[in-house]
């Protein structure tokens, strides 16, 4: 099936993905805390969906931006509980009391592995930043709420109340407006917070379909599942 090609946006609409992009990083602005590590993610956010889905790139930063200025008001402190990248996992397998934690993991799996020949016990994966900003940019639900989004926000910055060029009383006005505007979607319900979680790197055991339906214990996998590739991942939208 040929794709159609996306129209070329008019002059008005650039202009207005422009205002709305610099009233969202004057809403960055307005926080007390995490600035880097938002405008970080941003940046990630437009790297990845320049090269998946560039129609979508404004919306899905408007939406992180969103969820980042609820954390805040609700009292996160946005650089103590950031997620870590890739690199940061890797570093904190190496340090205690990571280190200890994946060492008394692996003696769980040898032990459960002995008394369970046919089964893998799983340990499940902290989620890094560059998983999460993926897993925003596949999910479709987060496509709707973020063009949805979009739309409110223009809408809302069509005022003459609000300037071309972000003022500093209009940039928290603004702040204000978009952290209390709510998706009429399930996505932001669906999402788990943007933070790492040290405790709840729990082990998940899962259980191929031939068990399943055989009425076998539903938290086991098979190993030969294991060595054959045949273990997915849940996608869920965490940002």
């Amino acid at each position: 099936m040929k794709k159609t090609a996306k129209a070329t946006p008019t002059k008005e609409e650039a202009e207005s993905d422009e205002k709305v992009r610099a009233y969202m990083l004057a809403a960055v602005d307005t926080l007390r805390g995490g600035k880097t590590e938002v405008l970080d993610a941003l940046e990630r956010i437009s790297a990845y969906m320049k090269r998946h889905a560039p129609d979508r790139l404004l919306a899905t930063q408007l939406l992180a931006v969103r969820k980042y200025l609820r954390s805040k008001r609700r009292g996160a402190n946005l650089e103590a509980i950031w997620s870590w990248t890739d690199a940061d996992i890797d570093a904190q397998k190496k340090l205690e009391p990571t280190k200890s934690l994946y060492e008394e993991a692996a003696k769980v799996q040898a032990n459960f592995k002995k008394a369970n020949p046919d089964y893998h016990l799983v340990l499940s994966p902290v989620r890094s930043l560059e998983a999460q900003v993926r897993l925003w940019g596949r999910n479709s639900t987060v496509g709707e709420a973020g063009a949805k989004l979009l739309a409110e926000m223009k809408e809302v910055l069509s005022s003459d109340q609000y300037p071309a060029a972000p003022t500093t009383a209009k940039s928290f006005d603004f702040a204000e407006a978009l952290r209390q505007k709510k998706s009429l979607t399930g996505a932001n319900k669906r999402c788990s917070r943007h933070v790492r979680s040290r405790a709840r790197q729990g082990s998940r055991l899962r259980r191929d379909e031939r068990d399943r339906h055989r009425g076998a214990h539903p938290l086991f996998r098979r190993s030969t599942d294991l060595e054959e590739g045949r273990v997915g991942r849940q996608a869920r939208c965490c940002l």
